[in-house]
């Protein structure tokens, strides 16, 4: 069974069909972390898919790299760190475009999941040119899209670092990058920025 049809039974009212389609997500994460979190991004990026299945894969990916408990948080992070770096890159590169998607969820999800990649990375010294990156999407031009998920990566990072996972002195050294970046995504000079996208 393809992970689309896996995640859309994920989501099935029939307790049976989901649970089924649960237990497989969780072995196929406990049994190969790398193919897994590959594949929950190109199913996320993939425009041509069900955006239920899209929206749930972000979710699960995000939820793959935090949670409530400090230690199993820690055991998480460990995890994605000890990810070949082209794995990581792969995933991180294709989260970055999934920001400049047609469907407003899959924006949302994917600025959720670059959050706590960032909040696992940024303390590490890794992926340093993420705020960078962001800043370009919203002083560059793009949709209107791209720019507001673009500043909704910045705001997670920013909770990100209030509640303790990313060490504040990360941040303060690119304070003046971010407030760049929210006075230019303030700066709408296309009429459709009046909509909502």
């Amino acid at each position: 069974m393809d992970i689309t049809q896996i995640l859309l039974n994920a989501q099935s009212p029939d307790p049976a069909i989901r649970n089924t389609a649960e237990q497989s997500l969780k072995q196929s994460e406990s049994q190969n972390y790398s193919g897994f979190t590959l594949s929950l991004c190109a199913e996320l990026c993939n425009e041509l898919k069900p955006v239920d299945a899209r929206r749930l894969a972000g979710l699960i990916l995000k939820n793959s790299l935090d949670a409530r408990d400090k230690d199993t948080r820690a055991i998480y992070s460990q995890r994605w760190l000890s990810l070949d770096e082209e794995t990581r890159g792969q995933v991180k590169k294709n989260l970055l475009s999934a920001l400049s998607s047609e469907t407003k969820e899959v924006r949302h999800v994917s600025a959720q999941v670059i959050a706590k990649v960032g909040a696992v990375e940024l303390p590490n010294s890794m992926w340093n040119n993420l705020v960078e990156t962001l800043l370009n999407n919203i002083t560059t031009p793009s949709t209107i899209g791209a720019k507001q998920a673009s500043l909704e990566v910045l705001g997670y990072l920013c909770e990100e670092s209030a509640i303790g996972n990313i060490p504040v002195q990360v941040l303060i050294s690119q304070s003046n990058q971010i407030l760049t970046a929210v006075v230019q995504g303030m700066r709408f000079d296309d009429p459709a920025a009046t909509k909502e996208q």
